[in-house]
């Protein structure tokens, strides 16, 4: 069984990090500005990741294993389902426990955040790039968003 086949998009491109300095490298291209920090004694990171690259969307499947805190604000769109496991994730206005087939969060961008993975967790993310997906609501209701989307 090789190394990729634990996830579920194992022909897609493959990303194995247990630095923190490349995590923090990998987010920042992928998400956005995120630092990466462990939040316990041990600094055992292990994050998995596919991503399939669809344009302005992405999926990403991920499972991460410690005791880490990502913290920052994200360039994009996000949509987080656990697939497996918990975390926290707290914005300005909502503290989130991440819990499979129970509870998901959406993030905006620009708005801080701070996720928290205390054991492990697997998650499936869908990016969307902002312009496009403004574009998206523009082209469905006529209207062109007044300001940053936000969801409730």
């Amino acid at each position: 069984m090789s190394e990729n086949s634990c996830l579920p998009l194992g022909r897609f491109p493959y990303i194995h990090v247990r630095e923190p300095e490349i995590a923090h490298h990998v987010l920042t291209r992928v998400i956005g500005p995120l630092d990466v920090t462990a939040a316990g004694k041990s600094s055992d990171l292990d994050w998995r990741l596919n991503r399939v690259d669809l344009g302005p969307v992405a999926l990403l499947v991920g499972r991460t294993r410690g005791d880490w805190i990502l913290r920052g604000e994200s360039s994009c769109y996000l949509v987080i389902v656990p697939r497996s496991g918990h975390a926290r994730v707290q914005q300005p206005h909502d503290d989130t426990q991440l819990a499979a087939g129970k509870v998901g969060v959406l993030i905006s961008p620009a708005t801080r955040t701070r996720w928290h993975v205390a054991t492990e967790v697997s998650n499936l993310t869908v990016r969307f790039e902002r312009a496009f997906l403004e574009a998206q609501l523009e082209a469905l209701t006529g209207v062109a968003p007044s300001g940053m989307l936000t969801f409730a």
